[in-house]
C-alpha cells in the first residue's frame, strides 16, 4: 500500500527544473551583480539540458566512514578518493593506491570529533570540515606545500554528536549542502556555505514530506535531475525515497514512494553507489554472512526496489566478516561506463585487510575487476595522548636597565604581542614556538594556556646578574614576579637587555641574541622538555646540524628566515622524537640482533612527513643490549617543512647511547645517498637502495 503525499506531477516537476532563488541567495547576490546575473545564466541554461546530462559524472555523497576512524573524500581534487585517518587532533591524508602514497597531514587544536566532508565550494574536489573537542566547527584544505593542511574556515559547530548529517547538492547549485537530522526530535536543519565562508541554516528549507522521519538518511541523486534524493530506511527493513525539490520558493523534500517490509532482508547492510552508465545512484544491499551483492535501482517495483541485473558483482570481494564502501579509486579513465560509476572497496573487519575492486567493461557488460589486496592504513594507531605544555613567559628587567622593550622587534605592537604570538595560541600558523612544537610532535605537545607577563623590575643590576648562575638569573626574574612555577609546565625569563640565553632545570633565560632567532629559541625549549644535545660521532657538541638541538657547530644549523621571529629549523631528529615519546610504536622498526646474520629490507617514510607510508625509524640494537639504550638509528628526512635548508633528501643514520644522539659522519656521512652503505659495528651495514620523493620514503636494506 503506497498512498503519495503532495505528489507532484510529471509537468510540475518539468517546471521545477529551474531553481529557484531563495531569499538567502537575493541577500547575497544583490551585492555581487554579476554573480547574481551569471547564476540566473547558469539557471536557465541547467532548464534546457535533459535531466541525464546535469553532471558530467556524479560523485559519492555523504560522508563515508569505514573502521577505524578512516574516511573517504577526494581531498586534493585529483578526481580519486583518499583516505582520511583520524588518531585524536590528528588527521592523515593518503591515496587509495596500493602504496597508500601519503598526501597531507593536520594537527587540530583539539580532538576530533565528527568528519564531514563535501564540495562546499563547488566541484573542484571535497573540503574536509572536522568538528573539535572544543565546540568548533573548523575547515582544511591542503596547501600543496610539504604535505601541510591549511584552515579557511572556523566557527561553532553545527550539530551536535547525537544528530546526523547527510550531505549532498539538494538545490543543484554546484555546491553541497548539510542536511543536519536529529532523530530524537524528528526534526531538520539544512546548512549552506555562505559567500562569508561560514555554514549558514538556509531559510528557503522547508522539511516537507520527511517532517518527523527518524529512519536511516542516505543521499543520492535518484531520478537524475541533478539534485541530491533521500534514501531512508528503519529495522523493518522499509526502503522509501523523497526527492528534493522547490515549491513554494523553498527548497523541500516530496515523498516518491516507500517499499515493503524486508526488502532489506535481516543480516544484509545497504549503500548507494553510482553501479551502471547513468547520470542516477542506485542501491547496494550485501550480505553479511555470504558476502554476496545485489544491485537495485531506486525504483519502485512491486512492493519493493527494482533489480538492476545488467551488472555482476564480478570481482568484488566475498570476503566476511566485512563491509562494503564506494568511492572513486582509480581515477580518470576513457574505457566504457568509467564516467559515472563508483569502485567498490571491501574491509574485512577481522583481518584488516582491503580489497578494491574497480569499476570495468569486459567487452561485452558493465562488471568489476579485483585492483589489489592490501592492508588497510593503520597511521590512526598507536599515536601518543596530547601534553598541555603551559609555560609561564616573564618580562624583567634588569634593576640598571629601565627599558621595557625588547630590542630586535619592530614588527610587534608591543613586546608582550611578540612573545604571545611566539609562545602562545595566538601566533598559531604564523610559525612561531606553538606552531614549531605542535608539528615537531606530530600534534602531540599543546602549548595553548600559556601566558606572557610583565614587567617586573628585577632587584639585581646588570653586573650582579652576570655574577650570578643561569639558574640564580632566572629564578631572580621569577621571584620578581611573585608567582609560583609549579603551577606551570615551565617557565621563560625574558631580560630586556643583553645578559644570558640558555637553560638550567628545563627553566630558560632568553635575551634579544635569542629570542630574536626562532631556532636559538626552539633550542632552548628543546632543553626544557627534556632534550640533551645533539652530537656528532666525533663527540662534538652541538655536531647534529640535522637536529634543533645540534647544529652550532660545523656546518652549523641547517635554517631557513620565518616570517616575523628570525631564523628557524630544522627539526628533531629521530631518537630525540622517540626519547620524548612521540613516536608510535606501529612506526618504528626494532631489530635485535642474534647469533646469525640478519638481513631485512624496510620502507622507511619522511619522519617530517608521517602520512607517508613506512616506518619512521629504524632502531639496530647492539649485542647484548636488551633495551634501547644503546642502537643505531635509521631516519629519512624531506628537504621541506622544518627541514627545507637542509642541502637535499637524505637517509640520517645516528648511533644512540648514554641518553645521547651521535650523527654518523665517518665513512661517507652524514649524508646517506642511493647506493650508498654504512658499515657499522657487529657486522651491520645499512644499503640505502632508493629515494622515492614522490612517495615521500626511502627504502634501505639492513644486516645486523
Amino acid at each position: 500500500m503506497r498512498t503519495p503525499i503532495h505528489r507532484p506531477t510529471a509537468a510540475f516537476r518539468a517546471a521545477l527544473a529551474v531553481p529557484v532563488i531563495g531569499p538567502f541567495r537575493k541577500a547575497a547576490m544583490m551585492t555581487r551583480p554579476f554573480l547574481f546575473l551569471r547564476t540566473v545564466a547558469l539557471g536557465a541554461l541547467l532548464a534546457l539540458l535533459t535531466p541525464g546530462t546535469l553532471h558530467a559524472r556524479p560523485y559519492p555523497h555523504s560522508t563515508v566512514r569505514m573502521p577505524g576512524e578512516v574516511y573517504l573524500a577526494d581531498v586534493d581534487g585529483d578526481g580519486q578518493s583518499e583516505f582520511l585517518q583520524v588518531a585524536g587532533n590528528r588527521l592523515f591524508v593518503t591515496r587509495t593506491n596500493f602504496q597508500k602514497t601519503g598526501v597531507a597531514h593536520l594537527y587540530t587544536p583539539s580532538d576530533i570529533t565528527r568528519v564531514i566532508v563535501g564540495r562546499f565550494s563547488g566541484p573542484a574536489r571535497d573540503e574536509v570540515c572536522l568538528v573539535l573537542a572544543d565546540g568548533t566547527l573548523n575547515c582544511y584544505e591542503p596547501t600543496g606545500t610539504a604535505g601541510e593542511m591549511r584552515r579557511w574556515s572556523t566557527q561553532p559547530a553545527i550539530l551536535s554528536g547525537a544528530e546526523e548529517a547527510v550531505i549532498g547538492d539538494f538545490d543543484r547549485n554546484g555546491r553541497d549542502e548539510v542536511l543536519v537530522q536529529n532523530r530524537a526530535s524528528r526534526s531538520f536543519r539544512l546548512y549552506f556555505l555562505s559567500l562569508a565562508g561560514r555554514f549558514e541554516t538556509n531559510p528557503a528549507f522547508a522539511p516537507g514530506n520527511i517532517t518527523g522521519l527518524d529512519w536511516n538518511l542516505r543521499a543520492g541523486d535518484f531520478n537524475g535531475d541533478g539534485r541530491t534524493d533521500l534514501l531512508a530506511f528503519n529495522s523493518a527493513g522499509q526502503v522509501a525515497r523523497y526527492d528534493a525539490v522547490y515549491h513554494d520558493s523553498k527548497l523541500t523534500f516530496w515523498w516518491a514512494f516507500t517499499t515493503g517490509g524486508g526488502t532489506i532482508p535481516a543480516g544484509e547492510s545497504l549503500s548507494v553507489a553510482a553501479v551502471d552508465d547513468n547520470a542516477t545512484e542506485d542501491v547496494v544491499l550485501r550480505n553479511r554472512s555470504t558476502g554476496a551483492v545485489r544491485f537495485f535501482q531506486m525504483q519502485y517495483a512491486g512492493g519493493g526496489l527494482t533489480p538492476l541485473t545488467s551488472v555482476p558483482m564480478g570481482q568484488i570481494s566475498r570476503e566476511v566478516p566485512g563491509e562494503l564502501y564506494w568511492g572513486r579509486f582509480r581515477g580518470a579513465s576513457t574505457a566504457p561506463g568509467a564516467a559515472f560509476r563508483d569502485d567498490a572497496m571491501v574491509y574485512n573487519t577481522a583481518t584488516g585487510v582491503i580489497h578494491r575492486a574497480d569499476a570495468a567493461w569486459d567487452g561485452s557488460r558493465y562488471t568489476y575487476w579485483w585492483a589489489y589486496s592490501q592492508h588497510a592504513p593503520s597511521y590512526h594507531q598507536g599515536w601518543p595522548a596530547g601534553q598541555q605544555r603551559r609555560w609561564l613567559v616573564l618580562m624583567c628587567k634588569m634593576r640598571d636597565v629601565s627599558t621595557q622593550s625588547l630590542p630586535g622587534v619592530s614588527w610587534a605592537s608591543s613586546p608582550a604581542q611578540f612573545l604571545r604570538r611566539q609562545f602562545t595560541a595566538e601566533g598559531a600558523g604564523l610559525g612561531g614556538q606553538y606552531d614549531y612544537w605542535r608539528d615537531l610532535s606530530y600534534g602531540t605537545v599543546d602549548m595553548a594556556g600559556s601566558e606572557v607577563r610583565g614587567w617586573y623590575p628585577m632587584a639585581q643590576t646588570r653586573a650582579q646578574l652576570q655574577a650570578m648562575s643561569r639558574w640564580d638569573k632566572i629564578n631572580a626574574c621569577i621571584t620578581a614576579a611573585g608567582v609560583n612555577p609549579a603551577e606551570w609546565f615551565n617557565v621563560v625569563a625574558v631580560i630586556n637587555d643583553l645578559l644570558d640565553s640558555g637553560a638550567a632545570g628545563g627553566r630558560v633565560i632568553l635575551d634579544h641574541g635569542c629570542y630574536t632567532l626562532h631556532h636559538c629559541t626552539g633550542h632552548e625549549l628543546g632543553h626544557g622538555y627534556g632534550l640533551p644535545h645533539a652530537f656528532d660521532d666525533l663527540n662534538a657538541d652541538y655536531g647534529d646540524g640535522y637536529d634543533v638541538l645540534g647544529g652550532m657547530g660545523d656546518p652549523g644549523w641547517f635554517r631557513f628566515a620565518t616570517t616575523y621571529f628570525g631564523d628557524g629549523g630544522p627539526s628533531l631528529n629521530a631518537p630525540n622524537k622517540l626519547r620524548l615519546g612521540w613516536l608510535p610504536a606501529n612506526r618504528v622498526a626494532t631489530l635485535v640482533p642474534s647469533s646469525t646474520a640478519q638481513t631485512r629490507t624496510l620502507t622507511v617514510a619522511a619522519i617530517n612527513r608521517p602520512e607517508a607510508n613506512g616506518v619512521l625509524q629504524v632502531k639496530v640494537r647492539f649485542p647484548g643490549v636488551a633495551d634501547d639504550s644503546r642502537y643505531y638509528s635509521v631516519e629519512f628526512r624531506r628537504k621541506d617543512g622544518w627541514d627545507r635548508s637542509i642541502p637535499r633528501e637524505t637517509v640520517l643514520i645516528h648511533e644512540y647511547r648514554d641518553g645521547i644522539s651521535y650523527l654518523i659522519r665517518a665513512g661517507g656521512g652524514p649524508e646517506w645517498l642511493t647506493g650508498e652503505t654504512f658499515v657499522g659495528q657487529n657486522r651491520v651495514r645499512i644499503t640505502i637502495n632508493r629515494i622515492d620523493l614522490a612517495e615521500s620514503t626511502a627504502t634501505v636494506t639492513v644486516t645486523w
